[in-house]
């Protein structure tokens, strides 16, 4: 199997899907029937935030949401979907945040929260993979799982697709 992956905005990537430029798309479901694309659901997901180590509130076992209020959400710069479901979480606590879409791509987002100019959202399941100095860290309340799909044209992906298809699901299963 010849594997590239790249990371950027899930509706540039499924546009880049539909023109055939990408075989497979990992990202949130889409709506039903869109341009003739299929879906599978791989996994969901639970979200927390990327904090410095040095951070007070590292030292938490579980952030309690109401300790993020005021604080600057470091978000990407072009991903309009990243940081909405933490903001929404949030607000429905009565939790402000203050985004700020600086960064573009996630080493500049791990640098900058690393800088000290505020948190970021994070996959619980990526915590482990995080640079030095940074850590992970789930919230309380605990907020909704975010479904995670594999997209691809047509009825069937084609088979290198299919074969990661099912190398993903063995892995989150």
């Amino acid at each position: 199997m010849d594997l590239t992956v790249r990371q950027g905005g899930q509706d540039d990537l499924t546009n880049e899907l539909i023109r055939h430029g990408l075989d497979l798309v990992i990202g949130r479901p889409i709506p039903e029937k869109r341009s003739g694309l299929s879906q599978l659901h791989l996994f969901s997901e639970q979200h927390g935030i990327i904090i410095r180590q040095s951070d007070p509130l590292a030292k938490l076992k579980v952030v309690p949401v109401q300790k993020l209020d005021g604080k600057t959400l470091l978000l990407l710069r072009g991903n309009a979907y990243f940081g909405q479901f933490l903001m929404s979480y949030a607000g429905s606590h009565g939790v402000r945040l203050k985004p700020m879409h600086g960064a573009e791509d996630f080493p500049s987002l791990h640098w900058m929260v690393r800088a000290g100019l505020g948190v970021a959202p994070c996959s619980l399941l990526l915590a482990e993979g995080l640079p030095r100095g940074l850590v992970c860290k789930p919230l309380r309340p605990a907020p909704e799982t975010l479904s995670i799909h594999a997209i691809w044209r047509g009825t069937r992906p084609e088979p290198c697709a299919d074969r990661l298809i099912k190398k993903l699901l063995y892995a989150f299963r």
